[in-house]
């Protein structure tokens, strides 16, 4: 039976709602089957630990191992936020179609509603057995494209690796060589900050009121307020600082003494030493 029969069939019986309805049942049901099968693509690569394309982030070739390893960890947060929101939105889905399902039972006779049932399935096989196969060999992919690691993700980072990457990131034109001890901190880059063992909560309320000041509103005003406080309350301090102002402290007297300038290498993080 052709659709363009189907629907007069449908409009002269049951009028132009119910054909609606119908169209609406049908879409739904033919997109909880899609979710269905993202569903379980999306569980599979995270059982197999392999990121898909639309979780994965962008990172520099020159990326410190510790970086690499909040990457991963951001990559397979996102795996599990876009599991959890296809499961959201196929409840939605079978929500709806669950009252879509009682108004066409209800309106239908039994013969048309069974053929309605039987009409739709086939409609939804045929779409999706091509989808199954495409997620099958993109799975497949994914894991022929699988670097295989040396060592686990959740594993400390090796001394060694850390000089490599900090003699990398630290390029010196200087006759001077560099102290070992200001060898990490210069290769962080310019833009790095060093953690403080106390938050200045005081300073921060007394900027914050000075700033709602020029607010138009005092609505705007008072939710700006309740924001900032949500966030102080909400942050963590950081108890362990490795970097100390001492050590700041000491590399400026070097630097000054050996009259040595820091530049920004190209536009990456690299730093570069000149005298």
């Amino acid at each position: 039976m052709e659709r363009q029969s189907y629907k007069s069939f449908i409009t002269n019986k049951y009028g132009e709602i119910t054909y609606r309805k119908i169209i609406n049942y049908q879409n739904n049901y033919n997109n909880i089957y899609r979710l269905k099968q993202d569903i379980d693509f999306l569980t599979k690569c995270k059982r197999s630990d392999v990121i898909p394309i639309h979780c994965r982030m962008k990172k520099r070739r020159n990326t410190s191992p510790g970086t690499k390893k909040l990457i991963k960890t951001t990559e397979r947060k996102l795996l599990n936020r876009s599991i959890s929101r296809n499961y959201s939105k196929r409840w939605k889905l079978q929500q709806n179609r669950k009252n879509n399902d009682n108004f066409l039972e209800e309106k239908l006779s039994v013969k048309d509603y069974c053929d309605l049932l039987k009409l739709t399935e086939k409609r939804t096989n045929s779409k999706q057995t091509y989808i199954k196969e495409h997620l099958n060999n993109k799975y497949e992919n994914l894991l022929r494209k699988k670097v295989i690691e040396n060592r686990l993700i959740t594993s400390d980072i090796t001394i060694d690796e850390k000089e490599e990457h900090q003699q990398k990131t630290l390029l010196n034109y200087s006759d001077i060589a560099v102290p070992m001890e200001f060898v990490p901190l210069l290769s962080k880059g310019l833009d790095f900050k060093i953690a403080t063992e106390k938050l200045p909560i005081m300073d921060m309320i007394c900027a914050i009121e000075g700033v709602t000041k020029s607010f138009s509103s005092n609505a705007i005003a008072n939710e700006f307020k309740h924001e900032c406080k949500n966030i102080l309350k909400k942050g963590r301090q950081k108890t362990d600082i490795n970097v100390t102002e001492k050590m700041c402290t000491g590399l400026r007297t070097w630097l000054k003494q050996n009259e040595i300038v820091l530049i920004e290498n190209d536009k990456g993080r690299d730093m570069s030493d000149k005298r």
